[in-house]
């Protein structure tokens, strides 16, 4: 047998979710900006519409399995009424806990939950006190990993963080302890590293395993034992942007990206291995009140469907069971990865099937050109992810296959 890393099931699980979205909600969507100075007054957080549940239901009539919610951005601004800090939405007019409102509407639509809690803080007062806001920020972890029951995966941003020191194995230890079953994006000790751009997009090829600490994007951020016991198993996950920015916006309006440019970016993230993780971000107010679309506190409908589009949801839904059948294009021996799942050892990856959790491995069936098409040209929902995921475009790999691969 090898000595060479192999996936823990929580990576597996994780590996298998493929598609998630990410949602970017807090002070900077009502005071239109992308990162705040910490100094927002809480009272600007009123959204009229807050409906996490849509978020949710848009998420899985898209085929995305999980959802990662910003808990706290870099303002410091907590969406839960936390003990750490007064600068939470406790003390805004909104009288909900947004993180308990997300995490029920994940669990009423079969969604793994995500948090996203910002390391850096521009708004704590002990942030440049290492040992005391280490303390902080691991008490804020307790309260998200024990009050909203199952978090499938902890998303840890080094936005902002470059020269900071941080006590990672006080925090890692605390994730651990109350969640020991969660991936970890990125920090610490992850299981699941960035892709390195914000395009989602993965390059070709994206090993699974990663030789070194620099292949990680996070060397800085690692503890210190992980980083001496490379190679490691750390899948990536490419993060983007389904507009320009990851607030919502008024002025990005014209950036909403294309259902071509939305197909391109799974072919070249699901496709090659990696995980996709696209940020859909909810309005903050009521522009005009004949129009849904700009509920506060909603995914619009510009976003989830195309704004030319007569097809519901749910009718792209049941077009796209039965006709779409979407993959990526198949790179035959000697010509490149030859899909997710194979593709974790580089050049050795012949030497590691099956792996020791049975043949959980995928291997990405080719489709006609016509079929391509097809799934580019059809109308409807903008996040037309639905379309190649129904059904699947993987099949276990047979023992036929592992021989003439």
């Amino acid at each position: 047998m090898s000595d060479r890393p192999v996936p823990s099931p929580r990576q597996l699980a994780f590996q298998d979710l493929e598609l998630g979205m990410f949602c970017h909600f807090g002070p900077n969507t009502f005071a239109d900006q992308e990162w705040g100075e910490g100094d927002d007054d809480p009272a600007i957080v009123d959204p009229s519409d807050l409906d996490p549940s849509q978020w949710a239901e848009t998420a899985a009539d898209a085929g995305m399995k999980y959802l990662v919610v910003t808990t706290k951005h870099h303002d410091g601004f907590c969406m839960w009424p936390t003990d750490t800090t007064d600068y939470s939405i406790a003390s805004s007019p909104c009288d909900a806990d947004m993180v308990e409102l997300v995490a029920q509407a994940c669990r009423d639509h079969g969604l793994k939950l995500g948090l996203y809690c910002s390391p850096w803080d521009r708004h704590e007062p002990c942030y440049d006190d290492s040992p005391a806001y280490d303390r902080h920020f691991a008490a804020q972890w307790t309260e998200l990993l024990t009050r909203y029951g199952e978090v499938s995966y902890v998303w840890l941003d080094g936005a902002g963080s470059a020269g900071h020191v941080y006590d990672w194995e006080m925090i890692i230890g605390t994730i651990r302890e109350h969640a020991p079953e969660t991936c970890i994006f990125s920090m610490g000790e992850p299981d699941v590293r960035w892709v390195g751009n914000e395009d989602g997009l993965a390059p070709d090829p994206c090993w699974d395993v990663v030789e070194e600490p620099e292949g990680t994007n996070a060397t800085e951020w690692l503890l210190p034992d992980f980083r001496a016991s490379f190679p490691h198993w750390i899948p990536a996950e490419c993060d983007a942007r389904i507009r320009a920015n990851w607030f919502w916006h008024d002025h990005d309006l014209p950036s909403l990206k294309s259902l071509e440019r939305l197909v391109h970016m799974y072919y070249n993230s699901v496709g090659r291995g990696c995980n996709l993780l696209l940020n859909v971000g909810p309005a903050p107010a009521v522009r005009h009140a004949a129009r849904r679309s700009h509920r506060s506190g909603r995914a619009t409908d510009r976003d989830i469907r195309r704004p030319d589009a007569g097809q519901s949801r749910d009718r792209l839904r049941g077009h796209c069971s039965g006709r779409t059948r979407a993959a990526v294009p198949h790179h035959g021996a000697g010509q490149g990865p030859m899909g997710r799942r194979a593709r974790g050892h580089g050049d050795r990856a012949q030497e590691h099937r099956p792996i020791p959790d049975g043949d959980r491995r995928r291997h990405l069936r080719p489709c006609r050109p016509d079929r391509r098409r097809r799934a580019a040209q059809v109308t409807g929902c903008v996040l037309l992810l639905a379309a190649i995921r129904r059904p699947s475009p993987y099949r276990p790999i047979s023992a036929s296959d592992a021989s003439n691969s």
